[in-house]
């Protein structure tokens, strides 16, 4: 494996392991001593608040970019691994380069994170806003695209309550225990009646 390779691989890695590290003290800050600090006017108070106010903007641009890195990392090492031993390499390379990769950039780091979380905090929450800034255009199709996904099932749950209503009130009116003006009344509201033919 060459050395430019190892150093690519040690970047990648230090960067998805800084952003670990700052996104859990970012977090384990409780939100009471958040607005202490912001009170007491500590330096980057401010900023920490607003990471935490805007989590699901800071995670979602910390989660893409460690993924990236991650994913980078791992198809680096196995690269470097196949060059040097050959292909027969590949299928210890690529669950050991996982693993490391996992251990280095997401659990050591977050262990850290804890025991020195309020100052990791203050000091990283300036560069997850701007990271957040500089990511944000590229996360822009995702977004949409996790908005239509969101919006598809909230119509599918509509229509399947919309089908669970009829039903009951259908077995209700055989039943007895819905009358027949109930069931019209229902059908009315859901929009069935006027998509059948005869009715106005």
């Amino acid at each position: 494996m060459t050395g430019a390779l190892l150093l690519l691989v040690g970047l990648a890695l230090f960067t998805s392991a800084t952003l670990s590290a700052a996104e859990s003290a970012a977090y384990s800050v409780g939100a009471s001593r958040v607005r202490t600090l912001v009170e007491e006017g500590f330096r980057g108070a401010e900023r920490l608040s607003r990471v935490r106010r805007d989590h699901v903007a800071i995670r979602s641009t910390v989660l893409v970019v460690n993924s990236v890195l991650d994913f980078a990392s791992v198809g680096m090492l196995v690269a470097g691994a196949t060059l040097q031993w050959g292909t027969l390499a590949i299928p210890i390379a690529i669950p050991l380069s996982a693993l490391g990769v996992l251990l280095v950039s997401g659990g050591v780091p977050r262990l850290i994170a804890t025991r020195q979380s309020l100052r990791l905090a203050l000091v990283s929450a300036p560069f997850l806003i701007a990271l957040e800034r500089w990511v944000r255009p590229f996360l822009v199709p995702l977004t949409r695209l996790e908005e239509i996904v969101t919006q598809l099932k909230e119509e599918e749950n509509g229509a399947a309550s919309e089908r669970e209503l009829r039903e009951l009130t259908e077995l209700g009116r055989r039943e007895g225990v819905v009358e027949e003006e109930e069931h019209e009344l229902v059908e009315r509201r859901s929009g069935w009646t006027s998509c059948r033919p005869g009715t106005s």
